[in-house]
């Protein structure tokens, strides 16, 4: 008779739990009083709810007489994980956040009822973010930040609108290089929307805010933060985009629906596979992603002389050109002489009026790691390399970019992979505080071997073959890689890109993501010109407008061996 008594006290208190965790009503004596006269199975709630008072209240001692209580009459799951609440809302009250914390994680949530499941997140998200305070570590923020998304799928009406709102307040805390590592790095579409709007909401032009914003409401239809967004973008009155004329040595176009845009590639021919089809890709999928509405021809460059191309758009009312991407045929373009502004897909010899320009070559890729290092600290590198004409300019780009700062690189090169060890055995790495490896990613992982385990290796796109996880990445454990943030994560875009070219290496990957980019460069780059801390957030890295037409893409940097 006794266990059957015990077992319907218990089934009684679990029915009480949403009271428990419902509004606070009363104070620490009103409480007191109920439970003087509450019935068996309610005073387990009343329990909790005089030991929640007496936390707020400051009332120490009481709060640790009334858990005591609790844990003598918790006996199933559900009530055990609402003391452990309890407990972790008194250690908060203490400041006493990481213990807070793992008291909670001790909680089984399939037990709870809903409104305790509603206060434990509740609870967990407010511990998260004053540990954040303490600790300055962005995992804690995006804890908290991951427990009121979860409540949106818990509560209705005013609750919920405030919990959203509250979603984008805590990512308000993380800089904009954070919120694009995760942006870049998620796969959850929920996540990658809060976190896009929450980079959008960082910009400080109020024009390309609004511009970003119906954007996002195209790529986002459904998502809730929409539910922020109270207006959506129009165009200002006033000069447009395309009739602005910013200072400067470069003229900037931007695009608007209904206009015309030429683009060059090599559609047939030897290099139609490695660059022009993913090019012609990444231009159909942007323009599909944002539903723009354009007028896009494309030349094939293998097909037609460019000069022949230039007489041709010259004068049909084409607004943009977009490549071409190989080095001869974007200098061609050049010589041809048009007025029609460009974005181009490498580094002309002289860049035109009005033109922009990716560099995907070796030395943009120098250059980056050289930032990299500096950023980190290291004032001692060493860069390890091949011989190769695409390797000198790596090397050579890094160490001018070392040299401008007043430090110098060592630099060891080696010839042959199967006699690396040898080649190396004068090179300085005992003294480094960082290493180069400018390598295929085979040699870089035969390199890395011959590397003291405390010396920091950094890697750039060499040095990564396009695949995620691989057993090649995980031969590099430890490393870190810059590359473009597209490549580094796994995406429904990627996968429907690599169904359409199964075959495409790296380099080809990249040529998509520059391609993609060129169309949403388009839309936003005379708002980036007005406003030049601003960035553009795009597979490629986050882009802005540098000196002389270069288009600055920052890459994403990952430690290699970490899942992803």
């Amino acid at each position: 008779m006794a266990l059957t008594a015990c077992s319907s006290t218990s089934e009684e208190s679990e029915k009480s739990l949403s009271k428990a965790f419902g509004p606070l009503q009363g104070q620490v004596a009103d409480y007191q009083k109920q439970l003087a006269g509450a019935s068996s199975g309610e005073r387990f709630a009343l329990q909790i709810l005089l030991t929640r008072a007496q936390i707020l209240s400051g009332n120490q001692k009481g709060a640790l007489e009334s858990i005591k209580v609790l844990k003598s009459e918790a006996e199933t799951p559900a009530l055990k994980g609402s003391v452990s609440m309890m407990e972790a809302m008194y250690l908060q009250k203490l400041g006493k956040y990481s213990e807070a914390e793992s008291k909670l994680n001790s909680v089984n949530l399939q037990s709870l009822p809903q409104q305790a499941d509603i206060y434990f997140h509740q609870l967990k998200a407010a511990i998260c973010e004053k540990k954040y305070q303490q600790s300055h570590d962005n995992q804690d923020l995006l804890k908290a930040y991951q427990e009121q998304k979860i409540l949106l799928s818990l509560v209705k009406g005013p609750d919920y609108k405030a919990t959203l709102s509250q979603c984008t307040n805590i990512l308000a805390h993380l800089d904009p290089a954070e919120l694009s590592r995760q942006l870049n790095t998620s796969r959850d579409q929920l996540d990658k929307g809060f976190y896009e709007y929450s980079l959008i909401r960082s910009s400080q032009s109020g024009a390309l805010k609004d511009s970003l914003l119906a954007d996002l409401k195209v790529k986002y239809p459904n998502h809730p933060v929409l539910e922020l967004v109270s207006v959506g973008y129009t165009p200002k009155s006033g000069p447009q985009p395309s009739q602005m004329q910013p200072a400067g040595s470069q003229n900037v176009t931007g695009l608007q629906d209904g206009d015309k845009v030429a683009v060059l590639l090599p559609l047939t021919g030897r290099f139609a596979g490695a660059v022009g089809n993913p090019a012609r890709q990444g231009i159909l999928a942007a323009l599909t992603a944002r539903q723009a509405q354009l007028n896009v021809v494309f030349y094939d460059t293998n097909k037609i002389n460019l000069s022949n191309i230039v007489s041709q758009i010259n004068g049909d009312g084409t607004k943009l050109i977009i490549g071409p991407i190989l080095k001869p045929e974007v200098n061609a373009l050049n010589q041809a002489h048009t007025t029609i502004p460009s974005i181009v897909l490498n580094q002309p010899e002289v860049v035109a009026s009005g033109q922009w320009y990716f560099d995907l070559g070796p030395d943009y890729e120098g250059a980056l790691a050289a930032v990299k290092m500096l950023q980190d600290g290291r004032r001692s590198p060493v860069v390890i390399s091949g011989k190769d004409k695409g390797s000198v300019r790596a090397v050579d780009s890094f160490s001018r970019t070392l040299s401008s700062q007043g430090l110098h690189a060592q630099v060891c090169t080696f010839t042959d992979p199967e006699m690396v060890k040898e080649s190396l055995s004068s090179c300085p790495i005992q003294a480094a505080d960082g290493i180069y490896i400018r390598a295929s990613a085979k040699d870089a992982a035969a390199l890395k071997t011959l590397i003291p385990a405390d010396r920091q290796v950094y890697l750039t796109d060499m040095s990564y073959e396009g695949y995620n996880n691989s057993a090649q990445e995980f031969a590099l454990q430890g490393a870190i890689l810059g590359d473009m943030p597209w490549l580094l994560t796994d995406s429904a875009l990627k996968e429907s890109f690599m169904k359409a070219l199964p075959k495409a290496n790296a380099q080809a990957q990249r040529i998509f993501a520059a391609a993609y980019d060129s169309i949403n460069l388009a839309y936003s780059m005379p708002l980036l010109k007005e406003s030049p801390n601003d960035v553009l957030h795009g597979l490629s890295g986050d882009i802005s407008l540098g000196s002389n037409g270069l288009i600055e893409t920052s890459p994403l940097w990952v430690n290699l061996g970490q899942k992803r």
